[in-house]
């Protein structure tokens, strides 16, 4: 449902102001200002319009037995063709395959670290954790990789912003958390991260720690905007969610793509695995001397002559 209750206008009301649309969480109003803010250095006077969606509403049950990320813009989506607000400010990671028809991402902002991070208040290291250790994760990728790197782990459901997420670590419900490093650096938080999991121990998801910024096709306000437009973040964005959207995307499977790419060198993370995390398969392809455009493809057509298509019919995967 459309909620104005926080509403925050910048000073300069010589030009249009724009209205931007956002959830109402610590992370996603630390995006929205991100963003205000870098529109105001740019002359431009913003409004942000808070927006309450489905997905906050429901707070007890992982996102893949309810819906999905799509659930996080839905009705941001409808303010946004409503004319309600004139953009929208996501995390890339909430935004399906699919956009709503007559809107396009103008603008993808410079990316911050990617990788997942573990938080726990009794040990120092994923690793150090013993068997039967409880750990805090809604997601199936992160879930997934766990069991294939610590297989005897007991892994319970997380909901919730950053700070219930934390409050339930505080309260023991949790020996540890998996958590985006990107929100408790935004929220300056970082030091409560107690290791960032590189991709050794975790591939992260689809576009991890890039803000998107979704506008109408034919509203001249994707113009006002373009300046934010970080290429390599924009190439990454493409090349991963080709990848995952490809198998059906995002939360409904355990999968991860991660693109490391600067100029012509870098390399493509890819993983897919069964519900269990017991059947998978993961590959890294070098990109020394070649240019990131199509990978991700390349990548999904390897993937499902390997056996991974199986998953969207199966429990399990043909191929390890």
């Amino acid at each position: 449902m459309f909620l104005c209750g926080s509403k925050r206008i910048n000073e300069r009301e010589t030009s249009p102001v724009i209205k931007i649309g956002t959830r109402g969480s610590k992370l996603a109003l630390w995006q929205a200002d991100y963003v205000a803010g870098r529109l105001k250095e740019n002359g431009i006077s913003t409004e942000i319009v808070i927006i309450k969606t489905t997905g906050d509403k429901i707070k007890d049950k992982p996102l893949y037995t309810f819906g999905g990320k799509g659930l996080f813009i839905k009705e941001i989506e409808e303010a946004l063709i409503d004319k309600r607000v004139d953009i929208a400010v996501h995390s890339m990671k909430d935004v399906p395959a699919a956009l709503a028809e007559g809107t396009k991402i103008a603008a993808y902002l410079t990316r911050e670290l990617p990788f997942d991070a573990f938080v726990s208040r009794k040990y120092k290291s994923i690793d150090e954790l013993p068997d039967g250790s409880v750990i805090g994760t809604s997601s199936l990728r992160r879930l997934s990789q766990l069991i294939l790197y610590k297989p005897n782990l007991k892994i319970k459901t997380l909901r919730g912003n950053i700070q219930t997420r934390l409050k339930k670590l505080e309260n023991g419900m949790y020996d540890g958390i998996i958590v985006a490093a990107a929100a408790f650096r935004r929220l300056n938080i970082a030091d409560k991260i107690t290791e960032i999991l590189g991709v050794d121990k975790m591939i992260p998801a689809s576009t991890q720690g890039i803000i998107g910024i979704q506008t109408r096709n034919e509203d001249k306000t994707k113009n006002s905007i373009k300046f934010l437009n970080d290429k390599e973040a924009e190439i990454a964005a493409a090349e991963e969610r080709s990848f995952v959207n490809s198998f059906g995307g995002g939360c409904h499977l355990p999968v991860a793509a991660y693109l490391e790419h600067k100029g012509k060198s870098g390399k493509f993370y890819a993983f897919l695995s069964d519900i269990d995390g017991k059947h998978y398969i993961k590959r890294i392809y070098d990109l020394e001397n070649k240019d990131a455009k199509g990978i991700g493809l390349a990548a999904y057509l390897e993937f499902k002559s390997m056996g991974a298509q199986e998953l969207l019919t199966s429990r399990h995967l043909n191929s390890k």
